[in-house]
Parts: C-alpha cells; sequence; structure tokens
C-alpha cells in the first residue's frame, strides 16, 4: 500500500507537472505568435500610411504636381521639352519638379526601394531609383483592357515587377495610389511605392524564442511575405480554411494560427505547427520523469527500512510485555534516536514497569518493615495478654490502694502496647498525636518537674494519613538520649502545618543535641539504606516513609542553636486509605 501511495503521487504529480509545464510552453508560443502578428500588421499600416502622407504631400505643392501631371501625360520626350521651356521661362533657380518629389519620398521612409509611376496615356511603367533619377521606362506591349481601379490591375502590375526582379529574393510589398488632375478632374496615372519588407525579416529575428512562420496575404490571396519561403509568390492554398473559428487546424501539418487583418486588406497570419511547440520541452520532461523515477526508488528504501524498522521495534515491545507477565518487572526496552510514536510507548511502558516494581516494593516491602519492628518490639514480652492482665491487676491495686496517678499511668502503657501490636499501617495524625500523648504523658509523670511537651497541629490535617510509629521513635529518641536530668526546663515541640502538596512535622527539643560525629553518621546511614545499620528507630522510620511515598519524602535532622535538636518529617497530604 505505501509502495502504490508513492507510486500514483509521484507519478500524478510529474503528469500534472509535465501538462502545466506543456500549457505554459504553448501559451507562451502562441503569445509570441499573437505579437509578431501585431508587429507585421503595424509594419504594413506604416507603410501604406507613409505612402498616403507622400501622395498628400504632393498635391500640397503645386510646382511639384504640375510636373509630376505633365510627366505622366505626355511620353518621355514632350515632357522633358515642357519642362525645359518652363524652366526657362521661370525665374527659379532650381526646378521643383518631379524629382524632387521622389527624392523627399525616399527620404521620408527608409524602406522605400523604387517609386514608380503608371501612365494610363501610354501604359508605360516610370522607375526611379533611390538616387531620386529615372531608371527606366518599360512599356507594356499590349493595351491593357483592366479597371485601373481594380485589384486585377494592382496584381497584375505587381506581378509584373516582380518579375523584372526574378533574381532578388528580397520581399517586397507595393502600395498603389491614383494620381488625380484636380483641374480636369481625371485619373492620369497610378503613384506606387515599392517596400523592403527586410523590416518585417527583423521583427520575426527579434522573437527568436518563437517557433512560428508568418506569412502575409493580399486581397488577391497572393503570398507577399512568407518568412518560411514555402508559398511566396504563389496562391495561398488554405484560404478558405482560415475562414474557421478553430485556431487549431489542419494546414500542411496540424498547427495552431492565428491572424490580424490590415487596412489595405492584408491578411498577416502567425502559423505555429503543433510538432514544433514541444520540441524544447522534451529534455524538460524526460528530466521530471528521470527525477519521478528516483524518487521512488529513494522512497521506497527508505519506505521499506523504515517498516523493517518498526516491525523490530514493536517486536521488543511484546518481547518486552512477555516478560512483564513472567513477573520479570525489571525489564526495559531499549529507546533509539527516533522520536515518534513507538518511542513514546517505550518510554511509558518503561516507566510503568519502574513505578509498578517500586509501588511493590514500598507497599510490600512498608509492611514487611513495620511487621518487623512490631516483632522486635513484642521479642522482649512474654505473653501480651499476660502482660495486659498483669498491668491491669497492679492498676486496680494501685487504685484501690488509693493511688490514682500510678493507676493512669499504668493505664497509658497497657494502652500502648496494645497499638504496638494491633491495629493498621495507615492511621490518621490524630490517631498517631494520641498514641504519642499516651507517651509523653507517661514520660511527664517520671519526670515530674523536669519535662513537659506541647503539640500545635492544623485541625483540617487530624484526619489526613500517616505511617503508624513515624513520630513516636522520634519523641523516644529525645526521651532516651536528650533530655538532661539534672535541669528541670527539659521541653518538646511538635508542630504539624501544610506545605503546598505536603504536611511538615517538626519535633524540636532542648535536650543535650547530637554530637556532630555522630549526627553526620546518622545522615549517612539515611542516606544509604543499603549500608545501613540495624535499627527500628529514626532510620526505620526514615525508610519506611521514603518505601511507602517515595525519595522526595522523608526525615532531616539538624542540631538547633544553642542546644537541642530538629527532626522534620515531610508526608504527602492525603486522605486514609481505610482497607490498608
Amino acid at each position: 500500500m505505501y509502495s502504490a501511495v508513492i507510486i500514483a503521487s509521484l507519478m500524478s504529480l510529474s503528469i500534472f507537472v509535465t501538462k502545466n509545464i506543456k500549457n505554459t510552453i504553448k501559451n507562451n508560443q502562441l503569445y509570441l505568435n499573437q505579437k509578431i502578428i501585431e508587429s507585421v500588421n503595424d509594419c504594413f499600416k506604416h507603410q501604406s500610411d507613409s505612402s498616403r502622407t507622400l501622395i498628400n504631400s504632393l498635391y500640397s505643392k503645386p510646382l511639384e504636381l504640375s510636373d509630376t501631371l505633365s510627366f505622366l501625360s505626355n511620353d518621355y520626350e514632350t515632357y522633358i521639352k515642357r519642362r525645359l521651356d518652363d524652366y526657362s521661362n521661370s525665374d527659379v533657380v532650381s526646378y521643383a519638379g518631379i524629382n524632387s518629389f521622389v527624392k523627399n519620398c525616399f527620404s521620408y521612409n527608409g524602406a522605400i526601394r523604387e517609386i514608380i509611376f503608371y501612365s494610363y496615356k501610354d501604359d508605360s511603367l516610370r522607375i526611379y531609383g533611390s538616387s531620386g533619377d529615372l531608371k527606366y521606362i518599360y512599356n507594356i506591349k499590349s493595351k491593357l483592357n483592366l479597371d485601373y481601379n481594380s485589384e486585377n490591375f494592382n496584381r497584375y502590375i505587381e506581378n509584373m515587377l516582380n518579375s523584372m526582379n526574378k533574381d532578388d529574393t528580397t520581399s517586397y510589398h507595393y502600395t498603389f495610389y491614383d494620381i488625380r488632375n484636380p483641374y480636369k478632374l481625371e485619373n492620369v496615372g497610378t503613384f506606387i511605392v515599392k517596400y523592403s519588407l527586410e523590416e518585417v525579416d527583423n521583427i520575426i529575428k527579434s522573437y527568436e524564442k518563437s517557433k512560428s512562420y508568418i506569412i502575409a496575404v493580399n486581397k488577391a490571396g497572393d503570398v507577399i511575405y512568407d518568412s518560411s519561403n514555402r508559398y511566396l509568390n504563389r496562391k495561398y492554398p488554405y484560404l478558405d480554411r482560415l475562414k474557421t473559428t478553430d485556431n487549431y487546424v489542419n494546414l500542411d501539418e496540424r498547427s495552431y494560427i492565428d491572424m490580424a487583418t490590415s487596412s489595405l486588406g492584408i491578411i498577416v497570419l502567425g502559423v505555429l505547427p503543433a510538432k514544433t511547440v514541444f520540441e524544447g520541452s522534451k529534455i524538460i520532461v524526460f528530466t521530471i520523469y528521470a527525477l519521478a523515477i528516483l524518487l521512488i526508488v529513494l522512497a521506497e528504501i527508505v519506505t521499506v527500512s523504515k517498516i523493517d524498522d518498526l516491525s523490530m521495534r514493536t517486536q521488543n515491545i511484546l518481547s518486552a510485555m512477555k516478560n512483564v507477565q513472567k513477573g520479570k518487572l525489571n525489564t526495559r526496552i531499549a529507546l533509539g534516536k527516533e522520536d515518534d510514536e513507538i518511542s513514546l510507548i517505550s518510554s511509558n511502558f518503561n516507566d510503568m514497569c519502574e513505578k509498578l516494581d517500586g509501588y511493590i516494593k514500598k507497599v510490600y516491602l512498608s509492611e514487611i518493615k513495620q511487621k518487623n519492628a512490631e516483632m522486635t518490639a513484642l521479642q522482649s514480652q512474654i505473653n501480651p495478654h499476660f502482660l495486659y492482665n498483669t498491668l491491669e491487676s497492679i492498676r486496680m491495686k494501685a487504685i484501690s490502694n488509693g493511688d490514682k496517678e500510678v493507676g493512669k499511668m499504668l493505664y497509658n502503657l497497657a494502652t500502648l502496647f496494645r497499638n504496638m501490636v494491633k491495629g493498621k499501617t495507615f492511621i490518621t495524625i490524630n490517631q498517631e498525636l494520641e498514641h504519642c500523648k499516651l507517651y509523653l504523658e507517661l514520660f511527664k509523670f517520671r519526670y515530674e518537674g523536669k519535662f513537659d511537651y506541647c503539640i500545635d497541629v492544623e485541625p483540617e490535617l487530624l484526619n489526613k494519613e500517616i505511617i503508624k510509629f513515624s513520630i513516636q521513635p522520634i519523641i523516644e529518641n529525645f526521651i532516651v538520649h536528650g533530655v538532661r536530668l539534672e535541669d528541670d526546663d527539659n521541653f518538646i515541640l511538635i508542630t504539624l502545618e501544610k506545605e503546598c502538596e505536603h504536611i511538615k512535622i517538626c519535633i524540636q527539643d532542648n535536650g543535650v543535641g547530637i554530637p556532630e560525629e555522630k549526627l553526620e553518621q546518622i545522615n549517612e546511614d539515611m542516606k544509604n539504606l543499603d549500608n545501613k545499620r540495624k535499627s527500628i528507630g529514626i532510620i526505620n522510620v526514615h525508610e519506611r516513609l521514603i518505601l511507602t511515598y517515595g525519595s522526595e519524602y522523608g526525615i532531616t535532622i539538624a542540631n538547633r542553636e544553642p542546644r537541642g535538636t530538629l527532626v522534620s518529617i515531610k508526608i504527602p497530604c492525603k486522605e486514609v486509605d481505610t482497607d490498608v
């Protein structure tokens, strides 16, 4: 499926890109074709406008017009005699006649190659060269039976002029304008301007990226310009196909066409053969498909590699799960450099195993430690029931003898023993403090006048959870090791307060304190519980707290100034689990 998706995606992308590139190339070529046609059409229009301007300028100059009319109305010899007579009778220095007009024509437009006058009187063509002088006169042998204003006349004259220069490969364009005698209101001849189409060649060369060829067809259907040299000076064979509105037609070959028509009726046709449009794109298309194939191969290699890696990592997870099912909670999944869902699952699996293993150790080992502490406390006892009964008998004897204080002490002692060997692991803080009060009252009786205590606790903390015998061993250490019997101001203060999500218990006294070396040894033992000395006191409480709640909880010990000891206990603030 991965392979199918990759191949389909890349090949679809390649086809899409290829089509877009081809469409872009085709549109660019069609755009260039249109621009060439517009430029060529403007060229023909400019030549037509130039001829119109020249003929209009002739009518604005009476001497040149008069000489031109004489030139067309007489044979050349008669014209020369009249011209000399007119010049001799005039007082001008230079004679401004037809030669002056012709020279102005050549200087007006550099594309003009010949100025030709056709005389209706003797059917002759009188041709002037670029120097402004008459080159020759061509007399048509047979009288033309043509309408001088018709397209047939223009075509006939144009073909005749082209035949005179059949060895010249340059393309030319002719414009025809009648010359009218304004005094007699009759036409005496035709003003013909021969333009070189080298400017059209230059226009086409300027669009070097275009693959079109340009054809210009006159009203008669003759090709007057063909950049491909296929139909020059011939009838264009596909005029009927140009009438369709479709721009994709079948000429010599399937081609895209565009055309424009000038004011003179000249059709400028741009032909773009379909097979040449995409010639330059073959390398691009080949490169796109080659690149697509290369990407497919690389994608396949990466996909196979990734799937194999994924399969192996999944198998590692399954193997680890089987090990956990067998009870091997120390199983861990190796994490690689990848940062994906498999890595997330593996990391969470490792955390789960670690927390599960820790939880088992906390709960079961904590209970084992608790039972060991209870058993150690009972090792010195012979028979709990015998002890309770004996203490109760002694208490009743003391009361009967009127010694109520001894009776109360015996009652407190019996209650303490019952709490030590019975009850749950987790109790309320209130229960633990009541147990501590019984213990403290016993020693208050013992050291009457030398010892006192105070317990300060926030009421909302009384029902929170604490491990049984968490505070009592700390108090016992003070009673056994810290009381100054020679003084009567011995005091122990127990405070409980909430800090964020924790409860902080402080037991501070004004006793003899702990020697620095001893204090360092105790702190070292609490840091390295595996190497600790056997104890059911402070270290035992610290280890049970860590096993139950985690390494961030436990006991810290420090000496107070000027004397005494401060023991801090940190436990979580949580409700009592009634099932534990």
